[in-house]
């Protein structure tokens, strides 16, 4: 069943309408409590008081009896038998997954909604407003409800895909399942049928669209169900690398009532290997994909990912190797370990049920100084010392520290050390002023931020990890001039906090 839900997130709106995916309840019994719903193979009427009926070898479509369009529903009708039984030969006889529950017995049951298709067993006409849906009989038989308002291509898609719903019920003992496991299976269910349809039917694009609603929101928890269809791609992923679907079968073969299919699906071995070679194909969509060349490709710049989301990141930035098990990196182009620059760029996929930020991986770039000649504030923001002989060699450094100057000059150390403590680094989260007698960049490096400083009654000279504007105290720092934040004086407002420069705090 397709998912057409608003959320107060900013989530694309699907141009095609769809129903939310209801979890089956049903009695494990083979007893019907309507004599024709479902009804048994070997049955071979043709109408009842209320419906017609077209058969075939495992399928049973019904509208309405008597109406004027009998005759176009016969047609299209006949049409979605064939559909239907393409669908059976691929998921159930090329595949291998097992058969709808209880179709050895039962036609399985296809209603052309708002037509007049009577429901002998639930006493109602069967009426929709989306796609397609898939249900049960109260004795677990599926059925099928289809919209004839849309097009031959998106119908071929919809059969394929509720069809899957079909079989996906005959794993899942939902009656017996929790609702809060039957929602948090959705994403998975939806998913995979979706990848399904291009399975079923490889000259039909229809499935595109839904696909595409992915490309924004790779940085989405995999199982937030917002955007169910577009993780389709992951099934998509496995099926054309692998050349089968045995991911799916194998998740829903292993899956119980208990746990949710995701903790399911990545106990898989080799999951997290997967998923980061996945995060490859997702950025050269054209390059791996059959269809890439029609997807819309991945967006850069999100900041957060939740578990198993993504991070695209590009730039002109330096970059240090990450060892932290949080997330796995590779460079757009799938190379793995260490990444040199973010020219190539650097895929992030975060592992861990905490929320990645980016500020996490701004660790590991390699920053730059921006030196003007003169004076200059600037800033320690990493946890290790920064060697004043290695990265200023010829300037003239003082740091306040301790309520004193305390100084570095290879040209003027003796007079430093005769009027001033002499130093050889900057400490973690220090500023420091420094002279130059040029313009230019200084790189330093750094695999861990240190910590944010704290605003006490003395004044303080720091460095920032990371860029905010949302500020309190007393702050000042030099750049082409004084900027003040907390106090009135006549230099302009600081108006934001930059790593890499030193800063003058006080607390309150």
């Amino acid at each position: 069943m397709r998912l057409f839900l608003i959320f107060i997130l900013a989530l694309p709106l699907f141009g095609r309408e769809a129903e939310l995916l209801e979890k089956p309840v049903f009695e494990r019994s083979l007893e019907r409590t309507s004599e024709t719903y479902p009804t048994l193979l070997e049955d071979n009427t043709s109408s009842d008081n209320y419906n017609r009926f077209l058969k075939s070898e495992h399928f049973r479509v019904i509208f309405g009896r008597d109406r004027d369009d009998e005759v176009l529903l016969e047609a299209r009708g006949n049409q979605i038998l064939k559909w239907a039984e393409n669908s059976w030969a691929v998921e159930v006889k090329e595949l291998g997954f097992q058969n709808p529950r209880n179709t050895e017995r039962y036609f399985l049951d296809i209603y052309i909604g708002n037509r007049d298709s009577w429901n002998g067993e639930k006493g109602g006409y069967e009426t929709i407003s989306g796609m397609g849906r898939a249900s049960t009989y109260s004795d677990g038989t599926a059925y099928m409800v289809l919209n004839p308002k849309y097009t031959d291509e998106i119908l071929q898609s919809t059969v394929a895909h509720e069809f899957f719903h079909t079989i996906q019920y005959k794993y899942l003992e939902t009656n017996l399942m929790s609702n809060e496991v039957w929602s948090s299976n959705i994403w998975f269910l939806e998913a995979t049928a979706i990848a399904m349809e291009e399975e079923v039917n490889s000259t039909n694009d229809d499935y595109i669209s839904f696909l595409n609603d992915y490309f924004d929101y790779t940085n989405l928890d995999l199982d937030d169900s917002r955007i169910s269809y577009g993780k389709g791609l992951l099934f998509r992923f496995f099926a054309e690398r692998d050349g089968d679907m045995e991911v799916v079968k194998d998740t829903l073969e292993r899956a119980d009532t208990e746990t949710p299919l995701l903790e399911v699906l990545e106990k898989r071995e080799n999951f997290r290997e997967d998923l980061t070679e996945f995060g490859v194909w997702l950025k050269n969509p054209e390059k791996y994909f059959q269809d890439g060349s029609k997807y819309t490709g991945v967006k850069t710049g999100n900041s957060v990912a939740g578990k198993y989301g993504f991070l695209f990141l590009d730039g002109d930035e330096t970059y240090l190797y990450s060892s932290n098990p949080q997330y796995s990196q590779t460079t757009f182009s799938g190379e793995t370990g260490v990444v040199k620059d973010l020219e190539n760029g650097l895929i992030v996929c975060n592992f861990s049920d905490e929320v990645l930020k980016l500020e996490t991986i701004n660790k590991n770039f390699l920053k730059q100084i921006e030196l003007q000649k003169g004076w200059n504030m600037i800033g320690n923001p990493f946890q290790e010392y920064l060697y004043l002989e290695e990265y200023f060699p010829d300037d003239l450094v003082w740091i306040w520290r301790d309520e004193k100057y305390v100084g570095f000059s290879k040209k003027y150390s003796a007079e430093i050390q005769k009027y001033a403590y002499y130093t050889a680094h900057i400490y973690p989260g220090e500023g420091a002023w420094v002279y130059s007698e040029n313009d230019r960049n200084v790189s330093i490096s750094g695999t861990e931020l240190a910590p944010f400083p704290e605003f006490s009654e003395e004044y303080k000279f720091v460095a920032f990890g990371s860029s905010f504007s949302d500020m309190n105290g007393t702050i000042f720092h030099y750049e082409n001039g004084w900027k003040v934040y907390g106090v009135e004086t006549e230099f302009p407002e600081l108006e934001e906090i930059e790593p890499m420069k030193g800063y003058f705090i006080k607390g309150d």
